[in-house]
């Protein structure tokens, strides 16, 4: 009878382990929290997100700790943060790389906790041909998106991460 329940016990703990690593491994348990639901125009957002994954795949598409903000207007939801997927993008007339990562590596992790203070939204602008690289102060040539950088304007936000979305409004 002692070896039946070890036996039971021992296939439990091993069901439960592996469901846990698969669950954490492809989509993982993600939360967003703020400080309030309504804020003024002008305010900082704090925004406190969690990610639990015991496994993680970093540099790929797969993994989704990516933090979005997206504001609902007349076509429906649009991405107003800085993290734009395209690689090269000009804010506010200044040209912006984001240097895309070409490879994938696991890691254990199983928290991830970090806090994010919001105060700007990036409006799209439409396409330009070129835009000033600072650094150097060249022109770069080549299509690529503009966005200008403007505080939070009022209306609806979705804050999400990964799995994890919250509504907030600002007036």
């Amino acid at each position: 009878m002692k070896k039946k329940v070890l036996w039971i016990l021992s296939i439990t703990t091993s069901v439960i382990i592996f469901s846990m690593f698969f669950v954490t491994e492809i989509g993982g348990i993600q939360t967003i929290s703020t400080s309030k639901e309504t804020y003024s125009v002008g305010e900082e957002i704090n925004i406190h997100f969690k990610d639990f994954r015991i496994v993680r795949i970093a540099c790929s598409p797969e993994d989704n700790s990516k933090l979005q903000i997206l504001k609902n207007g007349t076509t429906g939801w649009s991405n107003v943060n800085h993290i734009i997927s395209d690689n090269a993008f000009c804010i506010d007339g200044n040209f912006v790389f984001n240097a895309p990562c070409d490879h994938g590596y696991y890691y254990i992790n199983p928290i991830i906790s970090k806090n994010f203070t919001w105060s700007r939204i990036y409006e799209y602008k439409g396409d330009v041909d070129s835009c000033l690289l600072q650094k150097s102060n060249e022109i770069v040539n080549g299509t690529m998106k503009s966005y200008e950088s403007k505080n939070i304007q009022p209306g609806v936000y979705m804050i999400k991460f990964g799995n994890a979305q919250k509504t907030i409004e600002v007036v």
